[in-house]
């Protein structure tokens, strides 16, 4: 069983026939008289044609600000990298700012965790 052409839409649609009818990849591959690689590659090329890729997920300050869990966490994050700026300029630290509505409570949490 070989499909009329060699192009590799019909060995695909062959092999998904045949997979769809329950045959193993191996039966699959004796069937078309190919390989088994080339069975798991058709298979595998046409999962990958007909599950389209996940959609992107959208990290932006309002998904951060609306829980303060996620505002602590980053915050923390944020204090390890003051820490070691300061300390690679040699400095200490007087004051923290939040600039905007956002960075309120960023500085909040900072001021807090730095104790200043």
């Amino acid at each position: 069983m070989q499909p009329e052409n060699n192009g590799t839409d019909k060995w695909l649609s062959m092999a998904m026939e045949l997979k769809a009818k329950g045959l193993t990849v191996a039966a699959i591959a004796q069937a078309l008289n190919v390989s088994v690689a080339t069975v798991d590659w058709l298979v595998t090329r046409q999962l990958e044609v007909e599950t389209p890729p996940p959609p992107a997920v959208k990290i932006g300050w309002r998904s951060i600000g609306v829980r303060g869990r996620r505002i602590q966490l980053i915050s923390e994050v944020l204090v390890d990298i003051v820490i070691e700026e300061m300390e690679k300029m040699e400095q200490e630290l007087d004051a923290v700012c939040g600039v905007a509505i956002n960075g309120i409570p960023f500085a909040t949490c900072l001021s807090s965790s730095l104790d200043t």
